[in-house]
């Protein structure tokens, strides 16, 4: 992806701006929230703070980090990061989940992306039980490539999970 990646996008229902400090607690909120923890996995015994921050810098400038809102309510409802290696990671409050606004929020994110350059597919890790983000990445065109393990924050025990591909041009 190139840095001149687009840093508003607005679709029907919904606003996808650049990520921006203020966000940072209203995320931590969302990421709070009972249910929510549980679609996110680790690879060491950091915390979810720790994690976040190393991943929001380790990711560098050419990654993209949107904020998702409803279209004239600037208050977040999600959160989007889209890696230079084509790694996606997507959360929306539960308050408005099964109403089709992560599927419509992470398509823009994923045309706007795709002008950008890379050969690199999109890609996306998701806990075989989160029926939602696997028919979210599903209706986008993303298909299984492997099925692996992975420890879910908070929990003892790996989990079944889906790595998920899209081409950049599906």
């Amino acid at each position: 992806m190139a840095s001149s990646a687009i840093s508003e996008i607005a679709t029907e229902r919904l606003r996808l701006r650049d990520f921006a400090v203020r966000d940072a607690r209203p995320l931590q909120e969302v990421l709070a929230r009972p249910g929510v923890g549980d679609w996110f996995y680790k690879t060491t015994g950091e915390s979810l703070a720790t994690l976040w921050g190393r991943g929001m810098s380790s990711w560098g400038r050419l990654s993209r980090r949107y904020t998702v809102t409803k279209r004239g309510d600037d208050r977040l409802i999600g959160h989007i990061r889209l890696g230079a290696d084509g790694r996606l990671t997507f959360v929306i409050d539960p308050q408005h989940w099964g109403r089709g606004l992560a599927t419509e929020a992470v398509g823009a994110v994923i045309a706007q992306a795709e002008p950008l350059g890379s050969d690199n597919p999109i890609k996306a890790a998701v806990f075989d039980a989160n029926e939602g983000s696997r028919r979210v990445l599903e209706k986008l065109g993303f298909a299984p490539v492997k099925h692996t393990f992975m420890q879910p924050l908070g929990r003892s025990t790996m989990a079944p999970a889906t790595v998920y591909a899209r081409p950049r041009s599906a």
